[in-house]
């Protein structure tokens, strides 16, 4: 938690103005911000003050944990994630009220099971990346009154199988790989096969047997 190198404003403040109208969001990283986020606030406020005070921030010292690599993946691709949950949360508002739902408090559910409110999701959005099989599986929960289980969810493209524990799903207890990149926040712990409702299975001359990875998706019924 001690610092290791004072910070340079004025490269800080000279950087950041070369990114005006380049950049979308910022990612922070700093080497052990988990243990003294001083910094990386420091860098967050500069940011504002010289991008705006719209500018989406990641920090990742709110993230990930120690570890330095997986963290700054986890930051970076939060950061990446800031324009898609913003359509999301509109869109799914927007939907609501078309439907005439006007006065409901709207939540998104995370990755370890909880929820969180839409505007606390757009500051983390990469906390919704696991939460399609965690839905599942405290779904299974509450539809079967059971409080520790194995559940199966049973996709288009491939089908996950996870823990449940005193009505929650199990977090992994290892960093997991997010399309190939190494990140170190909080993901339920599922296996993952690739054989989904969906799948296309096919026989080849030889008499072997493929399984997709291509879906038929929602032309399933058809």
């Amino acid at each position: 938690g001690q610092t290791l190198t004072i910070m340079d404003n004025d490269e800080l403040r000279e950087v950041l103005t070369g990114w005006q109208g380049k950049v979308d969001a910022l990612a922070v990283v700093g080497v052990f911000s988990a243990l003294n986020k001083d910094q990386e606030e420091h860098v967050a406020a500069v940011a504002q003050e010289t991008l705006g005070a719209d500018i989406p921030v990641s920090l990742s010292a709110t993230i990930g944990s120690i570890g330095l690599i997986p963290r700054e993946n986890a930051t970076i691709l939060n950061a990446a994630l800031y324009k898609v949950i913003q359509r999301v949360t509109r869109g799914f508002s927007e939907a609501l009220r078309q439907r005439g739902v006007n006065d409901a408090t709207v939540y998104l559910c995370q990755n370890d099971g909880t929820v969180m409110s839409l505007d606390f999701a757009a500051q983390y959005p990469i906390l919704t990346i696991g939460s399609g099989p965690t839905n599942s599986i405290r779904g299974a929960a509450y539809l079967a009154q059971k409080k520790n289980a194995l559940v199966l969810d049973i996709g288009g493209t491939t089908s996950d199988i996870g823990v449940l524990v005193n009505n929650f799903p199990r977090e992994s207890s290892k960093g997991v790989e997010v399309g190939g990149v190494q990140t170190n926040f909080r993901m339920p712990d599922i296996l993952s096969i690739g054989l989904g409702g969906g799948s296309i299975v096919r026989q080849h001359a030889d008499g072997s047997v493929t399984v997709g990875p291509d879906s038929v998706g929602y032309r399933i019924t058809e």
